[in-house]
């Protein structure tokens, strides 16, 4: 726009600056308008690293501005190699500063490049060129931003225009949608990766390819280029470059404090590696609680969000492991999706000390994840890190995650307890992708999702072979397809013994893989000393693994260890208050131990968490009618077999709670409908069983039980415990099952009186 002169001012005997208007320059009265708001905005900001106004004058019908004169070179001169760190932090400071200033004046630079950045020979940095700044008062800006300029000149640019200079242009400014400051955040964010790297953040041989960059690609890791860095930078360039404005910085300022405490991170000697920043909150004790909520997923991608959970999902994990320190499970906090929620809120209802919001996004292959790590009883925030690395870098930021909030939690831990918090399953980042895309399915339970979910476990096996978490995987879907009777027990629970085993070869220390090969040597081998073995030995491993002490609780029940099974169930509800499968497995544990009062309290509670899961409402038809409300149990009984989808495990319910309450041609209909689908899929013997029991034809129940007995289907070894079975406990071709099994019939008298005598 200006060509500039040195020039003496004779009356204060000093060097200044001239800038004329070029007189070239097309469509001259607009330039003119641009030049006098440059004049009028720089001359209010009185900042010492912006530029001084001096005066805006005429001469010969030509418009000059005077100016400081500086002795230097503009940043474009310096930013062809990466500065040394403590200079660029330095400069950056002192840049976050005058933005600050010249933001809360309502003045939007709109155009920060290296070349209107001029560093003094005394190494202080000045903004320059306000030709395209943008007057934008608003009810945070200083009273007299509004003064500042006359209306025709607080300049606008029409929608839809682009203005500034390309390769610094901010994502909205190519869009050419309305500005605000954050826009002069990216450009300076995009000046910061220059001088760290030597190279320009976006660049290309035409202007849509800068374009495209701008809005789609991410730029280059720091790191790779110049590992001299400290890696605390890198963040901050990552937040200040954040596509979307709201994930950004959301003012100078803040901008600024981060710069300021990596400065003294610098001057300390703690900014050799890591790389989150944090202005940690003084804690006057360790945290003996902490929840990890739900990563957001702000990448507008709905294919992303088991990357989101999955994060999550790890950083628990290993969180779990440290010493002194409850973190609620996975299951629990899937509930507080919802961003809209208060985090402090959600820390007073789980009863913790901490919480740890994130967010997440993927652009291309680079990972973004940002979070905060917050005292629920003082609101402070204790850790706040962001993270902007290539998915290949996935496993080390979880380990820095892990190491930063136990650091704020106080914690002092051994080096024992450091490798068992950073210990790695997989070095093979796509194999870690596909096991997180499986357990995301899996913990779906449906027929779908552990379909899917099995697909991703191959695949992730297919990579890594020794992955012993996608072996466990892939057992625990098998199993989960054999409880549930989708597939038949020799086609489900033998796979997930050798899914398990092979697991276990290369994951003798994981509990995972001892829970999921207790499983089929408890429902398919009926190998009960071994399976308490995996199980103890699991719940060794990891205590506060949910899933061992759920599965665990049912395995003591089956084996008529009552007490002991309603004991560790409440652990696993301690250690996972709100999931909803061990809410629902509680009340079928009090079903079988005929507390069928308690039960339907467990029950409606399950119920408050997901009103429509067809097992609990499946699990309430079966305690209804035994207590004889036979038109609740029909009803609760419909609504599982509606919201299953017709699954056959629960038509069958269903028809024994209809032929019990007396409405044997709706029984016999259904008895019908799952003969003709036995033809076409498996539907276990079990259920046949179950109806005909209903019906009042023992022997043909009786019938269906050997057939069960000689398939080995697991659901046998609840035959002792079941009460809908109860009719048949005195006959001898039922005791004589028993026997086979090596499980004796339950006491059904002796337990009725001690919970009648404990009321």
């Amino acid at each position: 726009m200006g060509v500039v002169y040195k020039a003496a001012d004779t009356r204060l005997n000093r060097f200044v600056a001239l800038k004329f208007l070029s007189d070239d320059m097309p469509c001259r009265s607009e330039a003119l308008g641009r030049f006098r708001l440059e004049a009028q905005a720089a001359s209010a900001l009185n900042h010492p690293n912006i530029c001084v106004i001096h005066d805006i004058s005429e001469d010969q019908g030509k418009t000059f501005i005077v100016m400081e004169h500086l002795d230097g070179n503009p940043l474009s001169v310096l930013s062809g190699a990466p500065l040394e760190a403590t200079r660029l932090v330095d400069l950056c400071i002192e840049l976050a500063d005058a933005l600050d200033a010249a933001h809360a004046k309502g003045i939007v630079h709109r155009d920060i490049k290296p070349a209107n950045i001029f560093v003094t020979n005394r190494g202080h940095a000045k903004i320059l060129d306000f030709g395209l700044a943008m007057i934008k008062p608003s009810e945070h800006t200083d009273t007299d931003a509004a003064t500042l300029a006359p209306n025709e000149l607080r300049w606008r640019t029409s929608p839809g225009t682009v203005i500034g200079t390309v390769a610094y242009m901010s994502p909205e400014q190519v869009r050419g949608e309305e500005l605000d400051a954050r826009t002069d955040l990216f450009s300076f964010g995009a000046v910061i990766y220059e001088l760290a790297t030597g190279r320009a953040a976006f660049s290309g041989n035409t202007a849509g390819v800068i374009f495209d960059s701008i809005l789609h690609h991410p730029v280059i890791s720091c790191a790779r280029i110049n590992s001299k860095l400290p890696k605390s930078l890198e963040p901050i360039i990552a937040r200040a470059m954040e596509k979307e404005r709201n994930g950004r910085y959301q003012s100078a300022a803040d901008l600024r404090t981060d710069l300021q405490y990596l400065k003294r991170q610098m001057e300390s000697g703690h900014a050799k590696s890591g790389s989150s920043i944090f202005r940690p909150h003084k804690l006057s004790k360790s945290i003996d609680s902490l929840a990890v909520l739900p990563f957001e997923n702000v990448s507008g991608d709905p294919d992303v969000e088991y990357l989101s959970d999955g994060i999550t999902g790890s950083v628990i994990n290993s969180l779990a492991t440290l010493p002194k320190v409850r973190v609620m499970a996975q299951s629990t906090i899937c509930r507080y999706r919802d961003s809209r929620i208060d985090p402090l809120g959600v820390g007073g209802e789980l009863g913790v000390r901490a919480i740890v919001t994130g967010r997440l996004a993927q652009r291309g292959s680079t990972l973004l994840i940002s979070l905060e790590l917050v005292d629920v009883t003082t609101g402070c925030q204790l850790w706040g890190g962001r993270y902007s690395r290539p998915f290949d870098d996935i496993f080390a930021i979880q380990e820095e995650i892990s190491s930063e909030i136990s650091d704020r939690l106080c914690l002092h831990l051994a080096g024992s307890d450091k490798k068992k918090m950073a210990k790695r399953h997989t070095e093979n980042t796509d194999a870690y992708r596909l096991y997180l895309k499986g357990r995301y399915y899996w913990d779906k339970w449906t027929p779908e999702g552990f379909s899917k979910g099995m697909d991703c476990f191959q695949q992730a096996i297919e990579k890594d072979p020794t992955y012993a978490l996608a072996h466990a995987g892939l057992a625990d879907s098998y199993v989960l397809l054999g409880w549930n009777s989708l597939l038949s027990p020799e086609d489900s629970f033998p796979k997930a013994k050798a899914a398990a085993m092979r697991a276990l070869k290369f994951g003798q220390r994981l509990s995972e893989v001892h829970t999921s090969l207790a499983a089929p040597l408890w429902l398919y081998d009926w190998n009960w000393g071994e399976a308490q073995k995996e199980f103890e030995r699991s719940l060794e491993l990891h205590t506060s693994y949910p899933t061992a002490s759920h599965w665990y609780a049912e395995y003591l029940m089956t084996m008529r260890r009552l007490d002991e099974a309603l004991t560790m169930i409440k652990n696993a509800q301690e250690l996972d208050p709100l999931s909803l499968i061990i809410n629902v497995a509680s009340g079928w544990m009090l079903y079988y131990a005929r507390q069928y009062d308690q039960a339907i309290k467990q029950l409606r509670k399950a119920l408050e968490l997901e009103p429509r899961y067809p097992v609990t409402r499946w699990i309430m038809g079966l305690v209804h009618r035994q207590m004889c409300q036979f038109e609740m149990a029909t009803a609760e009984g419909e609504r599982a077999f509606d919201l299953s989808g017709g699954s056959p495990l629960m038509g069958a319910a269903l028809a024994q709670s209809y032929a019990t309450a007396g409405r044997k041609d709706k029984a016999l209909k259904i008895l019908c409908d799952l003969t003709e689908r036995a033809k076409q899929q498996y539907v276990s013997p079990y259920c046949f069983a179950g109806i005909h029991v209903g019906l009042g034809d023992n022997d043909r129940a009786l019938d269906f039980l050997e057939t069960a007995y000689r398939e080995k289907s697991h659901w046998l070894i609840y035959l002792g415990i079941d009460p809908s079975m109860d009719i048949l406990n005195d006959h001898p071709r039922y005791r004589g099952l028993c026997d086979s099994i090596g499980l004796a019939p339950l006491d059904v008298r002796a337990i009725l009186n001690k919970n009648n005598n404990q009321h």
